[in-house]
């Protein structure tokens, strides 16, 4: 699970007020460089420690703003995938391969081969504890900010992320 970070203050905030803020103004702040430093500093011990680590496959999750909220960017597994993911709502990712340096660069990688989109390593906040997925694989979740979701150039390949949800190929 994602550490929670405190936004909590007696200090004037960013958002201009004394005292924690509304939830609106907790949320348009969520992604602010402060909080993404703190992000930083909770993830670096599992960082370290699982960044290296054999596990099966990876994913990007990707922080992103939709017109300045927060936002989390999903694919739409294309129906033309065989096995079990078929169809399946998910963050972009897959197993890891021989020539993957780490699992930061699996996730970047995959996210690259199903989107079209190239994060710098530098976006990246931190990984994740490995999650078993019940199915003999270990994925390992990496955080990274991918910027404003409209001014992203997204171009999902059709044999592995739908470009609509109401294209059913």
């Amino acid at each position: 699970m994602l550490p929670t970070l405190r936004l909590a203050s007696r200090q004037p905030g960013p958002w201009g007020g004394n005292g924690p803020p509304t939830p609106e103004e907790a949320a348009r702040h969520s992604l602010s460089s402060a909080n993404e430093l703190r992000c930083r500093q909770l993830l670096e011990a599992t960082t370290a420690r699982y960044r290296h680590r054999e596990a099966t496959a990876a994913v990007l999750v990707p922080l992103c703003l939709v017109h300045g909220d927060p936002s989390l960017l999903y694919t739409l597994r294309s129906s033309r995938l065989v096995g079990r993911h078929k169809g399946d709502v998910s963050f972009p990712g897959g197993k890891c391969d021989p020539q993957d340096q780490d699992i930061v660069d699996t996730a970047l990688r995959e996210t690259r081969e199903e989107l079209g989109l190239s994060i710098q390593e530098e976006n990246v906040w931190g990984v994740m504890k490995p999650v078993d997925d019940g199915k003999n694989s270990i994925v390992v979740p990496v955080i990274a900010q991918v910027g404003p979701l409209e001014s992203l150039d997204l171009t999902p390949n059709p044999q592995e992320a739908r470009r609509d949800p109401s294209d059913a190929r």
